[in-house]
């Protein structure tokens, strides 16, 4: 059984390692969505889905240990205390994010509107007629 504890131990490190990975990558999101970079957005979000993906293998060999016979110890109380304030921090990152994209998505929205709004105004035609514009835009929601 001390494979196991040494195994449950190797894999809550590297799983604290992939945390903190993504936590750095949701700081970089950030900075780039403040900068609408949208090209190396889709680069860091196909990097934090390789992460995901490694955490979730891992997170199933996690489980798939016999564990009757670990005992916690401080390294182990240590480790889950440091990976639950690191999921806590990482939460609140995502939801500035979160907060982030919805503001952006907002301001698309208004600039749609108002190109939407200026593109019925009447018009002036060559003579001198008032011609009502349509409006190129279609309501993809309805």
């Amino acid at each position: 059984m001390p494979d196991n504890h040494d195994r449950l131990l190797d894999i809550l490190k590297k799983e604290y390692e992939l945390y903190e990975e993504l936590y750095k990558i949701a700081g970089e999101k950030k900075d780039i969505l403040l900068k609408e970079d949208i090209d190396q957005l889709a680069e860091l979000v196909s990097e934090e889905e390789g992460l995901l993906l490694e955490l979730k293998e891992l997170e199933e060999e996690r489980l798939s240990l016999e564990m009757d016979s670990i005992h916690l110890k401080d390294e182990f109380i240590e480790l889950k205390k440091q990976l639950k304030n690191l999921a806590e921090s990482l939460k609140q990152r995502n939801y500035l994010n979160s907060k982030l994209i919805d503001n952006s998505l907002s301001l698309i929205n208004l600039n749609l509107n108002l190109i939407k709004d200026y593109g019925g105004k009447k018009i002036y035609d060559k003579k001198g007629l008032v011609a009502q514009q349509a409006s190129a835009f279609i309501n993809k929601r309805a």
